[in-house]
């Protein structure tokens, strides 16, 4: 397995991009973007009216994107309980996606061949530092509240992971029906992993 790491390229600008803010009915929402290991990661934040009790740090399901419906929705549950929230584009997913590249990828995440697994270790590696990255550029805007991670459905592993690595991350939840974490990436987990069926289950709060 690739070596897991969240520290940046030597010499790589954040040059981090944020749009005008746009209004919601509970809060606003801007895009942003910003450079991460020769990569352009895009994504989205969500600001509550008030200052935010914490960030949710939202992980898209596999084969989604961070403007995924179910994501989505739960950023609206969470903007109301005053909580901000923040998603970007997964390696090969939404705006980054690959036609020939992105299903193998996720394929590969339960496939033992090995030319495939070095994809789905490539993906995992890069969106290890693509949501530190996100952090960065987040944090060079304003301050950051409390750092929570939700990951839907199979993306559990790449928040666990992150969390594991990235000490402004208090706790990670996965949101959805429970399953199984790679041996090896939960034998490096620094952080326990919580199952909630609900985005509304602010026990997630750091």
């Amino acid at each position: 397995m690739t070596v897991l790491s969240i520290a940046p390229q030597p010499g790589e600008p954040l040059a981090a991009w944020f749009s005008p803010e746009r209004r919601l009915p509970f809060g606003r929402e801007q895009r942003f973007e910003c450079a991460s290991f020769g990569d352009r990661v895009s994504g989205h934040h969500w600001l509550p009216e008030r200052p935010p009790a914490g960030l949710v740090l939202a992980v898209h399901d596999l084969e989604r994107s961070a403007r995924d419906a179910a994501l989505l929705e739960a950023a609206r549950v969470w903007l109301r309980a005053g909580w901000a929230c923040a998603a970007i584009d997964l390696p090969l997913h939404g705006e980054r996606y690959n036609a020939k590249l992105s299903r193998r990828a996720v394929a590969a995440a339960a496939s033992d061949r090995s030319a495939d697994r070095a994809l789905w270790d490539g993906l995992l590696a890069q969106a290890l530092r693509d949501l530190a990255r996100a952090l960065d550029a987040l944090a060079s805007q304003r301050e950051l509240p409390p750092v929570v991670g939700v990951a839907f459905g199979g993306a559990a592993p790449i928040a666990l992971a992150h969390a594991s690595l990235d000490p402004r991350v208090r706790r990670v939840s996965a949101l959805g029906a429970p399953r199984p974490i790679p041996q090896e990436l939960a034998a490096l987990a620094a952080k326990p992993l919580a199952w909630i069926s609900r985005a509304d289950d602010l026990s997630l709060a750091p």
